[in-house]
């Protein structure tokens, strides 16, 4: 019987590897895009939330490594009051503990 779990995970092992890793954090496309990602999001946070974030509960699903957990931190969020959450179990135990050891990744 295949669930939705299943059919993730499959999909997640036959992705194309063959080119190398095309998202690594050093490639000059990916570095554009998350300094592009990283100031529009902190644009948001002040608009929706004010210049104070160590207040904002934070869920995060589909949580991966915890990118979003570490901008967050980054931006002065209370990692105690941050939740990230993935199907995937290895995704969370290989997160960078450093920075998000304070924050509850299940």
């Amino acid at each position: 019987m295949n669930t939705l779990r299943t059919d993730i995970e499959d999909a997640y092992s036959r992705r194309d590897r063959s080119k190398g890793d095309r998202y690594g954090w050093w490639q000059p496309d990916v570095i554009n895009q998350h300094f592009i990602r990283d100031m529009a999001f902190r644009r948001f946070l002040h608009d929706a939330f004010g210049a104070d974030l160590s207040k904002i509960d934070v869920l995060d699903a589909g949580c991966g490594h915890g990118g979003l957990l570490r901008s967050l931190i980054e931006c002065f969020v209370d990692p105690s009051r941050m939740i990230g959450v993935d199907m995937l179990s290895d995704r969370i135990e290989t997160r960078p503990k450093d920075i998000l050891s304070r924050s509850h990744m299940k």
